[in-house]
Parts: C-alpha cells; sequence; structure tokens
C-alpha cells in the first residue's frame, strides 16, 4: 500500500513539472535585439525565440504590450539572467494579459515575429528596440526563475537507510 502511494506521488510529481514546449522551428537562433536593431529594416519579419525579465507590462484596448530586457537562452528556452543581457525588446499579444500574473521581474520566453522598431523610455532615455508579434508565451514560474541564481549550499544531516 505504501508502496502504491509513493509511486503514485512521484507519476503525479513528474506530470505536474511538464510543460508543453515552444515551437522552435524556423526560428532565427543567432538573433538578439540589439543585432535586429543594427541590421532593420532587413530583419522585419524574421521569426525569433527571446525571453529575459518583465520589465512593464500595458494592457491596451485590444493587445497588451510587455516591454522585456533579453537574455541568452539556455536549451530549454530559460532565460540565463547570470549572463549579459542582449538588449531591450517589446512584445505585442493580441487580447488581455494579467498584469499581476505578468509581473515586473518575471521570467518569460516569446515565439514571434519581429515586425517593426519601436520606441521605449529608459528613465531619461529614449530607446529605438524591436516590436515582436507574440505567436507563443512561455511564463516561468518561481522556481525557474531560483534555477538562474548561483547555486551554493551547505547542509548537515544524518542518513539512515533500511
Amino acid at each position: 500500500m505504501l508502496r502504491t502511494a509513493i509511486l503514485l506521488t512521484a507519476c503525479l510529481g513528474a506530470v505536474a513539472c511538464t510543460t508543453t514546449p515552444l515551437d522552435t522551428s524556423r526560428v532565427d537562433s543567432r538573433a538578439t535585439p540589439a543585432g535586429i536593431v543594427a541590421a532593420m529594416p532587413g530583419e522585419q519579419g524574421a521569426r525569433v525565440r527571446w525571453g529575459g525579465r518583465i520589465v512593464a507590462i500595458t494592457n491596451q484596448e485590444q493587445s497588451t504590450l510587455i516591454e522585456m530586457l533579453s537574455y541568452p537562452l539556455a536549451r530549454d528556452g530559460l532565460p540565463n539572467t547570470l549572463r549579459k543581457p542582449t538588449g531591450r525588446f517589446v512584445l505585442r499579444r493580441d487580447g488581455f494579459l494579467e498584469p499581476l500574473d505578468h509581473a515586473p521581474g518575471r521570467l518569460l520566453t516569446v515565439v514571434g515575429t519581429v515586425r517593426s522598431l519601436t520606441r521605449v523610455a529608459v528613465g531619461e532615455t529614449e530607446l529605438v528596440v524591436p516590436l515582436v508579434s507574440a505567436e507563443q508565451l512561455k511564463l516561468w514560474d518561481d522556481r525557474y526563475q531560483r534555477r538562474t541564481r548561483p547555486r551554493f549550499g551547505f547542509g548537515v544531516g544524518i542518513n539512515v537507510g533500511f
């Protein structure tokens, strides 16, 4: 009975940890927000997979704009905030996105198409950044945000085996 309960718990835990992967086919994996700005208008229409920290979110009448600070991505698409940022970009998603879920500081990965350049204010500076029409979004929960921090630990314990 105990063995069955442990097995069932392990299976449910494995299922709960699975996520739907982003479709990365036809994605230009070398493109960065800064590189796109330098190459525009030639890069308009490029399909990209970018991610980073949410800086700001603005809901409009028909869509939502999210300003992002981009970081290099790990294989699974998780932004690596221990590395140097690769620029800023703005993503546009049709419909309403909840600002409390997509709060500044959260990690987000997007697959979408570069549509144009837009301007954002950073303090008293105005930057020109790519505007990405978002096809897919992956909002990373807190356990993944902790994964991007250095992992140091020290512990003392007692192990008893049967």
